[in-house]
């Protein structure tokens, strides 16, 4: 953090994250308070590879193969038969009004907002897959069927292109009532299920169209963690 609070640029910090010992956790909580302390996804992602040779190991029940994965959101590629992982850094947002009065003609509106017309992770086909990874902490029995901690609220959005931003509206009110939430055409459905003591498993229901979308999970307040992904034509 003190390397980006100087203003040193990316590419070098990098270089130095390369050339030292891994002697710092990773961790989702920690990836939030580097993201809200100004540190960028390209330093925190080398952060997790620099880490990953001290990963946990994830036991798939599905099929027996052991893999070694900081915990975390993974897009999941297929090349033949192999699939290639990525860890997804989230961008970590709060919303911010925009427009409106806060009357039932004018109504206040949240929106959060990621810099940028498209994200720089483009997935090939309609229907990606995604992981969960957890931590050994939050590991708990086989049988249990809660939702994956730090993701219990996970949806997935569609983004608006507008004025070179990537955008969506959170909520709206009047005279200090919320009048609604996501819009509906801007969630799409997804699958959760687990696959192991470690591993969950996130999959769309439904064909994505081309475009920008992220997968959001709320904060405290009014902060959110936002994994943005675009789909290739």
């Amino acid at each position: 953090m003190a390397l980006s609070r100087a203003k040193v640029g990316d590419e070098a910090i990098v270089a130095q994250i390369a050339n030292q010992p891994c002697q710092y956790q990773v961790e989702l909580d920690d990836i939030v308070r580097l993201r809200k302390a100004g540190v960028s996804s390209a330093v925190v992602a080398a952060m997790i590879r620099r880490c990953e040779s001290a990963a946990s190991t994830v036991e798939d029940e599905g099929d027996g193969a052991a893999i070694r994965l900081k915990p975390g959101l993974y897009s999941i590629r297929h090349s033949g038969a192999v699939a290639e992982r990525s860890i997804m850094v989230p961008a970590v947002v709060a919303a911010g009004r925009s427009g409106g009065n806060g009357s039932l003609l004018f109504p206040d509106r949240s929106k959060i907002s990621l810099p940028g017309p498209r994200s720089s992770l483009v997935l090939a086909g309609t229907r990606p897959v995604f992981w969960i990874v957890t931590a050994p902490h939050q590991r708990s029995a086989p049988d249990d069927r809660s939702p994956p901690p730090g993701y219990e609220d996970l949806q997935l959005v569609r983004l608006e292109s507008k004025a070179g931003k990537r955008q969506l509206q959170t909520s709206s009110s009047a005279n200090g009532v919320i009048m609604s939430g996501l819009a509906p055409n801007r969630s799409t459905p997804i699958q959760v299920i687990r696959k192991s003591r470690a591993l969950y498993i996130v999959s769309v229901k439904t064909d994505l169209e081309q475009g920008d979308y992220a997968l959001l999970a709320s904060d405290k307040g009014n902060a959110y963690r936002l994994y943005d992904f675009a789909i290739a034509p």
